[in-house]
């Protein structure tokens, strides 16, 4: 049996984003250099995390409660960063908070 190729920190998860601030998601990450792949829900988005190794997973901050366990530990095992995701944000405070999350993961990477 032949196992998929892992494409560590290559890029970011976005887990049930409304497509609007997808859209602004996808922006800014594409300008760090990342690819945004989309997954339904967390049962969708926890394989994908095994699988992908993303360096940043974005989820709505609202399924929190819900969600937390089934996401956070799969993004810790991974080495990703979890951005908890109000769909208030503006585009100024996404850009921020986005780029510290890809900050804050390429630096624990640098130091493996």
């Amino acid at each position: 049996m032949k196992t998929s190729k892992r494409y560590r920190f290559q890029c970011a998860l976005l887990v049930a984003i409304e497509d609007r601030l997808a859209a602004r998601c996808t922006i800014t990450l594409r300008a760090l250099d990342l690819d945004v792949v989309e997954a339904a829900g967390p049962k969708d988005g926890g394989e994908r995390i095994v699988l992908l190794q993303p360096a940043i997973v974005v989820v709505p901050s609202m399924k929190k409660e819900k969600w937390a366990e089934a996401i956070e530990e799969r993004t810790l095992a991974a080495g990703s960063e979890l951005v908890w995701l109000n769909d208030k944000v503006s585009a100024s405070e996404l850009t921020d908070v986005l780029g510290k999350a890809y900050a804050a993961v390429m630096a624990r990477s640098s130091r493996e």
